[in-house]
């Protein structure tokens, strides 16, 4: 997470004001959350352990002429966030 420059309570943001962004299937306990800033997309990856979520994954990438054209088919608004 410092890696990306983000805390506890970005993660905490992103899990409740992302969009889904599943990229390849996962197991029904584990979500992936994106939260687009600018050009780049910040990623979460948690294990929903139903008291608690477990952070498998923070990553940043730089969002592709692919998946813009996603974020636009699913109608997402980028917006607000972040």
């Amino acid at each position: 997470m410092d890696e990306v420059g983000i805390d506890m309570y970005k993660v905490v943001d992103i899990l409740n004001q992302g969009f889904d962004c599943p990229r390849s299937k996962r197991e029904k306990h584990i979500e992936e959350k994106c939260l687009q800033k600018g050009n780049k997309i910040i990623k979460v990856v948690v294990i929903d352990k139903e008291t608690y979520y477990k952070i498998i994954h923070v990553g940043k990438f730089t969002v592709s002429r692919k998946f813009k054209k996603t974020l636009k088919v699913s109608g997402d608004k980028n917006e607000n966030w972040f």
